[in-house]
């Protein structure tokens, strides 16, 4: 279980629902898997050892779960939908830092 930080400014604005929807999103299109959530605070950067070697095919499922969840944020209302492309692109970076 892991924590994707979103920046406060984005997320807590947001109503409960709004956050629901985009963690929906974000779990459908495979960048945010079951048992990880989307909490407000300071973004870190997601940092990988240097002995780590990348496997290329889960970079590129992490990137297109990132393209997916990009594309469905656009039918959310607002401001979800910008917290929703900024929590896709977070989580797509957490997954890729898994690889």
């Amino acid at each position: 279980m892991a924590d994707v930080t979103v920046a406060r400014q984005v997320w807590d604005p947001l109503s409960d629902d709004d956050k629901a929807r985009v963690t929906d999103v974000l779990r459908h299109s495979g960048v945010l898997p079951a048992g990880d959530r989307i909490v407000s605070g300071d973004n870190q950067p997601f940092l990988r050892p240097n002995f780590h070697i990348p496997n290329p095919l889960c970079k590129l499922a992490c990137n297109a779960g990132e393209a997916a969840a990009i594309a469905a944020c656009a039918s959310l209302p607002g401001p979800a939908a910008a917290a929703c492309i900024v929590a896709a692109h977070t989580a797509a970076d957490y997954c890729r830092s898994r690889c």
